[in-house]
């Protein structure tokens, strides 16, 4: 094999724009990761949780920089080989020489760090495997891809070129040497199925490979290694969500990335691409299928962080579900006949596979994929190349192929096992006096046809290779299979000698599992009707919307009752007539789910999630947020205890549920028990008379729905009547309450207690303990009691109380944080609190900005009302109120008082005087101003209030 018929998947020369420098430097010019034109790879979420970290990605290529900052730290030092003799250890995966830069730039791509110094890749904290070969086209040179065994994922951004004379480069059929064909190629055909069964214990090395660059006139089902089912082939995308037009296509193709503009590591200093003065010479923007494979190869190591267990064609599978369907205009998409992804058919186009890369919905089934794991029912049994199932169809027809017939040769496969397919083998030996003249089809039971080859250029004549397709992913295999083989032009004539299908796939036997994506609010949004409706007849089975996020309108309602509507990416999904779905796995956002009466696993995911499980004996996981178990439909009183994982009887028709991480419990409208866990609860008893216990934790029991005003007192451990509509309730191990929309009572314990009063005018004490007193809105009376304690007033006329003080407070309105109350009250902080009222001794108040009601009481109080219109009132003592800002009203009362108003217009009020007055506002000195008020000094007071 000439140096020449190797494809490099080499990139372009760099272009000539600068790079941006941005926080990661050279962030901006990474579009793969972050565009706002939408055709990125949509990770940021996923980084969130997974970078990689214990993952390992062998890069088969010409060798990896070890100096580069960028890739330094993430390069294992020891775990190297050089595929040209076998070498393994430090320094045998470096660049040999300097010409070798294009194992730097692939590596940057997968894992270049997050250090705030150039890029980042894309599994940024995994260990980068250098395998050093120098991709001079000699197959026995990439032992690197046996190496890779002894790692979790293998790049390979390169591959052979199909030439003139041998349209099958690398075909894994050579085995002998004479003739020009290379014996080594069958056996890495051996390797890569042995490794690919062997590697990560059984699960299986996982391989990527480039789809290659050679564009519309190349096919990815002329080479052994892109077309293998062993192996991942990827092309690649621009921007612009299009095809690359150097992406070569194929059946065999599985998805597509970003390969166009691809900003990455260099080489550092003159070897690499970009050797030019200006800071930025160790990095370079690159084209080519070959920057495409290794994002795919980083979202696997993405994938494999968050799920250790799943096997490689769990990992092939979960990529034809994922990726998205673009470029709708692309004329080659078809639809095939499966059934379980977005109520239909998978998309598949020759020129994207099943389309391109989502590292977000990837990475959330991949976390997701395992029912029996996730819900605890059982252990992950993997979809490896150990355990498929196979059904094979050979036959030697000898029959002869219609020479410039349409019609061509149709030969059948009835295939007679049902299962439910993902990838296809075709083996073909065809005589024939000039290849170039041959298309070759393939259709499957469901009328899904894929074009295995289709005319190449080229000068050879007979045809013996094992082509690939992945668009049948999904279907079912049983009935019959059409092989067409035509000639397009006359003259040469041939033979079909021999042909053999082998579909390989999985026996799910009639249990199903409906993927949604947001695609289903997206490309699917005005046709097909019929993907809708969600049918099946039989089996367990389960909608997964784990791979929904923002973009995809995240809330998901899912309400499992036939007939009924449920709302997935935005749009209504109805479960059919006599179909009953048993499981739900919901995604990233705040969800709702309704089971029915069969026994139902129900997964919240991310996000703050709402289930009620029904009749039946239910399993619901919350996941991660705060989530909600409902009974309010129970027959009957219900008895919940989130301390407990296993199954409970719930009563009320309610069958046997087990609740984990559950944080919110809502009851019936009977009797119930409600009881929380270690964590911090929130337990809604509702109509009835209820048992809500708490236990470790902060725990609040909730009011909100409440018909009238609610009075509930903590410190009382016996049942109480709570409203007109709530019942008597009891309460244990409870810290925090939830009011009402009306006026209601709370008073708290000697524990620290939130108290909320909601809407309405209420009373709110927290006694001991520090406590939150939150009066929300209306007019709202907050008494603090001991400990450091928070008046939040909210909206409304608020007033803080301090009558159980056992000497003079002092207070601040003005102070924002928390501040010594004095008086044996602890501290608190205040927060819109208009009003004071305080205690009978002697008291010191401040106002705020706005307007107050300080209220001293008895005792020789000091009152400042600061900025706004303020009324003060002093009470019995000897009191000295100052108005400051704003026109403010003063009210001495008995005692010597000092009323000073400050500045604006203030008022002097002495309507409480029981007999005649005598004031003189221009005397500032102290007077008897009669009425039984004692003599005051009155100074910037400009109106009185006599008495009657």
């Amino acid at each position: 094999m000439s140096v020449e018929s190797v494809d490099f998947v080499e990139p372009d020369e760099p272009d000539s724009r600068t790079l941006n420098a941005t926080d990661e430097p050279f962030y901006g010019d990474q579009w793969h990761l972050s565009s706002t034109l939408g055709f990125d790879i949509n990770i940021h979420a996923v980084w969130e949780d997974y970078t990689g970290a214990g993952i390992t990605v062998v890069v088969v290529d010409e060798g990896t920089d070890p100096t580069h900052p960028d890739l330094d730290d993430n390069l294992d030092p020891v775990n190297q080989i050089d595929s040209r003799n076998g070498d393994i250890g430090p320094g045998e995966g470096e660049p040999k020489g300097n010409a070798d830069k294009h194992g730097t730039a692939v590596a940057g791509v997968i894992a270049a760090e997050d250090n705030d110094i150039g890029v980042v890749g894309v599994t940024y904290d995994a260990t980068l495997i250098a395998a050093y070969t120098p991709l001079s086209g000699d197959a026995d040179e990439f032992a690197g891809l046996g190496y890779g065994v002894n790692f979790d994922v293998v790049n390979n951004s390169w591959g052979w070129n199909p030439g003139a004379f041998n349209p099958f480069p690398d075909n894994f059929l050579n085995q002998n040497s004479g003739g020009g064909v290379d014996a080594s190629f069958y056996e890495y055909g051996l390797q890569l199925e042995g490794n690919s069964q062997d590697g990560r214990g059984g699960l299986g090395t996982v391989y990527v490979f480039a789809a290659g660059n050679g564009g519309q006139s190349d096919d990815v089902n002329q080479l052994s290694f892109q077309s293998s089912r062993f192996t991942i082939a990827v092309g690649a995308t621009q921007e612009s969500g299009e095809t690359a037009n150097f992406s070569t296509p194929g059946a065999a193709a599985l998805l597509s990335a970003p390969g166009v503009d691809i900003a990455t590591t260099d080489r550092v200093g003159s070897p690499g691409w970009n050797s030019g003065p200006g800071g930025d010479e160790d990095y370079a923007i690159l084209d080519g299928t070959s920057f495409a494979s290794p994002i795919v190869a980083g979202i696997t190591a993405l994938m494999l962080e968050a799920n250790g267990d799943l096997g490689v064609r769990d990992i092939q599978e979960i990529f034809a579900l994922s990726s998205r369907t673009i470029d709708p205009q692309e004329n080659q998409w078809q639809t095939n006949g499966a059934n379980c992804w977005n109520g239909g058919g998978l998309t598949w186009s020759n020129n994207y596979g099943s389309g391109l890369v989502d590292a977000h919905a990837a990475v959330r089934l991949a976390e997701t994929w395992f029912q029996d794991e996730l819900f605890g029912t059982g252990s992950a049994i993997a979809a490896t190349f150990n355990n498929e199932t196979v059904a094979v169809h050979a036959d030697s027809p000898g029959s002869t192929i219609p020479d410039n017939q349409s019609s061509g040769l149709t030969e059948t496969a009835v295939i007679t096992d049902d299962f439910e397919v993902d990838q296809v083998s075709v083996y073909i030996n065809i005589e024939h006096g000039s290849y170039r003249d041959l298309s070759i089809e393939l259709t499957s039971p469901s009328g899904t046809t894929a074009t295995l080859f289709d005319r190449p250029f080229g000068f050879g004549d007979d045809i013996e290779f094992v082509f690939g397709s992945t668009i049948f992913w999904g279907e079912m295999s049983v009935s019959t299979w059409s092989l067409k083989v035509e000639d397009h032009d006359s003259g040469d004539v041939g033979t079909l000698l021999d042909w053999t299908l082998s579909i390989y796939g999985d026996n799910h036997g009639a249990d199903d599992t409906f993927i949604y994506t947001n695609e289903f609010g997206d490309a699917f949004k005005d046709d097909d009707s019929a993907r809708r409706t969600l049918s099946d007849d039989g089996g367990t089975d389960t909608i997964n919307v784990s791979a929904i996020d923002l973009e995809g309108q995240e809330n998901s309602i899912i309400n499992l009752l036939s007939g009924e509507n449920s709302a997935i990416a935005g749009r209504t999904l109805t479960i059919g007539t006599n179909t009953t779905i048993e499981n739900v796995i919901a995604g990233e956002g705040n969800d709702i789910i309704t089971g029915n009466s069969s026994d139902n696993n129900l997964f919240g995911g991310r996000g703050t999630d709402w289930f009620e499980g029904g009749a039946g004996n239910d399993l619901i996981f919350g996941g991660r947020g705060i989530d909600t178990a409902f009974y309010g439909n129970a027959g009957g009183g219900v008895t919940v205890d989130l301390g407990i994982t296993d199954f409970q009887s719930i009563g009320g028709g309610q069958g046997f549920d087990a609740l984990r991480d559950i944080e919110y419990l809502i009851g019936s409208d009977h009797n119930d028990t409600l009881k929380g866990s270690a964590s911090d609860n929130v337990l809604k008893g509702g109509a009835g008379d209820d048992f809500l216990r708490g236990r470790e934790g902060i725990d609040t029991a909730r009011y909100d729905d409440a018909l009238a005003g609610v009075s509930i007192d903590l410190a009382n451990k016996k049942y109480q009547v709570v409203s007109s509509d709530q019942g008597s309730d009891r309460f244990s191990d409870i810290e925090n309450l939830l009011g009402s929309i009306f006026d209601d009572s709370l008073r708290g314990s000697d524990d620290g207690n939130v108290l909320d009063g909601g809407l309405g005018n209420d009373l709110i004490e927290g006694r001991g303990g520090h406590d939150l007193l939150d009066g929300g809105s209306g007019d709202d009376t907050l008494l603090g009691g001991q400990g450091r304690d928070t008046y939040d007033g909210g909206s409304g006329i608020d007033t803080a109380v301090f009558e159980d003080a056992t000497r003079g407070v002092l207070v601040d309105l003005e102070i924002s944080g928390i501040q010594a109350i004095r008086g044996g009250l602890g501290s608190g902080a205040f927060i819109d609190i208009e009003q004071l009222v305080v205690s009978s001794f002697d008291d010191i108040l401040t106002g705020s900005a706005g307007d107050n009601h300080l209220d001293g009481g008895d005792g020789n109080d000091t009152l400042n009302g600061g900025g706004g219109d303020d009324t003060l009132v002093g009470g019995e003592g000897d009191a000295l109120l100052e108005g400051g800002e704003g026109d403010d009203l003063l009210v001495g009362g008995a005692g010597r008082d000092k009323l000073f108003g400050g500045s604006d217009t203030d008022t002097a009020d002495y309507s409480a005087a029981t007999s005649g007055l005598l004031i003189d506002l221009n005397d500032t000195g102290p007077q008897a101003v009669g009425g039984n008020l004692g003599n005051d000094r009155l100074r910037d007071v400009e109106h009185l209030i006599g008495g009657n």
